[in-house]
């Protein structure tokens, strides 16, 4: 795989296949560039369509609950006891926890 290659919209569908596995450091071997270049060309011209698409008069949204705009909560002070309960009772739920920390498989 090359190290240098054009800018993606001068690309073949193939060279856009192998510039994303290059960036992403994933390892592609021919038969496989050619199987994803009809699929990423395919994905790249729904992002284009889109793209064009006029939200202009769309509010931004909170939250996707019901399609309504969620309320956002007051920015209070807290007691901080109150604090400490809710962060004991949410780790009370874990599988498994240590002090104040959940307990989690090793990603790497």
């Amino acid at each position: 795989m090359e190290n240098q290659l054009p800018p993606a919209h001068q690309s073949s569908p193939e060279e856009r296949v192998r510039r994303l596995a290059l960036l992403a450091r994933i390892k592609l071997s021919d038969e496989e560039v050619r199987a994803f270049a009809p699929q990423l060309e395919t994905i790249l011209k729904h992002v284009s369509e889109i793209q064009h698409v006029d939200v202009g008069d769309v509010r931004p949204m909170l939250s996707a609950l019901d399609g309504r705009d969620a309320e956002s909560r007051a920015d209070s002070p807290r007691n901080a006891d109150d604090q400490v309960n809710q962060s004991q009772r949410t780790l009370q739920c874990a599988p498994e926890s240590s002090a104040d920390s959940f307990v989690v498989p090793p990603v790497l």
